[in-house]
């Protein structure tokens, strides 16, 4: 049995199954797709993947792509006992779930708005509505910690961390204050001692790296 990731290192979806992957101490050969090159626009890859998008996981053969699903099979296939996405708890469930629901719509969402119209059509400073809208997310980031450690709302760390972990850590390397995010700041530092966090901040600074060389004012 073999298993093969296909990835961006500076991906936040690719981060985070890359995080999951470290997570649960899972053997995997790696391959990086050159995005700006256009690998993922190659006709090989898109035989893997037809949408063109980074992660993607290939387990023998079963190709998977969209990083949450992936994050949920490796958990349900190699680990079907971890609380990262527990088994004997729905409701423990549920929450992990809402979790990586609301990462993938409004949290993304709010990332792709700030950060698009800077890598892709040339402007210069984050508009004030898009910050706003991530300092909305970072509000709510900050209601579900309230009381506990993880987003779990647990003292277990869960994928649900391990994707906003790679979203967050990507705005905050932009220039993110968080004097205001108390709960968000500690659980911050607890996501640094997690497996494969080292190589998740170094994606992250490499993605902000990227995008602050064509801003003109911080965010």
């Amino acid at each position: 049995m073999s298993m093969t990731l296909y990835y961006s290192p500076a991906s936040p979806p690719s981060r985070a199954v890359l995080l999951t992957l470290r997570n649960l101490g899972l053997e995997f050969e790696r391959k990086v797709i050159n995005m700006m090159a256009g690998e993922n626009k190659s006709d090989e890859f898109l035989k893997i993947n037809p949408q063109g998008t980074v992660p993607v996981v290939v387990d023998d053969d079963f190709a998977m792509n969209e990083s949450r699903a992936i994050c949920c099979y490796l958990v349900n296939a190699k680990s079907p006992d971890n609380s990262l996405y527990p088994t004997d708890d729905i409701k423990a469930r549920y929450i992990i779930d809402q979790r990586l629901f609301y990462d993938a719509s409004t949290f993304t969402s709010a990332l792709t708005g700030a950060l698009v119209p800077i890598m892709r059509k040339g402007e210069t400073v984050i508009q004030q509505e898009h910050k706003d809208k991530i300092l909305s997310v970072l509000n709510t980031l900050e209601s579900f910690l309230d009381g506990y450690e993880w987003f779990s709302a647990s003292d277990n760390v869960s994928i649900a961390d391990l994707s906003i972990l790679a979203n967050f850590s990507t705005i905050y390397h932009i220039g993110l204050d968080l004097a205001d995010y108390p709960n968000v700041s500690a659980w911050y530092e607890r996501c640094k001692e997690l497996p494969g966090a080292d190589e998740n901040e170094k994606g992250a600074k490499m993605f902000a790296m990227f995008l602050k060389s064509k801003l003109t004012e911080p965010f």
